[in-house]
């Protein structure tokens, strides 16, 4: 397995915002992706958020945001996102492969 985990921060007026963007990219990735995302709040800070996105690999992964990223319909979400984040907290993308008790290691 892979995912792709993104953490970020919205802005504290744009909450409702968020979840209606995320509501609509949803019915989006429907269509491309094989698992749905998951999408976290923090408990200490309601403006923190966390999306888990996973994929079988990471050739998956690959192939499923080149069809996704060619929706004209999430460039404007993507749009619409990136202006309700926290100008002073950037989003971290950050990507994991699954190992195993066992699985071999390639550096």
């Amino acid at each position: 397995m892979f995912v792709r985990i993104c953490r970020y921060r919205v802005l504290p007026e744009m909450l409702d915002k968020h979840l209606e963007i995320q509501r609509r990219a949803s019915e989006i990735y429907r269509r491309y992706l094989p698992e749905k995302p998951a999408y976290f709040q923090s408990h200490e800070d309601p403006c923190e958020w966390v999306e888990i996105h996973p994929f079988l690999d990471e050739a998956a992964c690959r192939e499923s945001s080149e069809r996704i990223n060619r929706e004209p319909e999430i460039l404007d979400l993507w749009q619409e996102f990136q202006a309700m984040l926290d100008p002073s907290s950037p989003p971290v993308m950050e990507e994991f492969t699954e190992r195993r008790p066992g699985d071999a290691y390639d550096a």
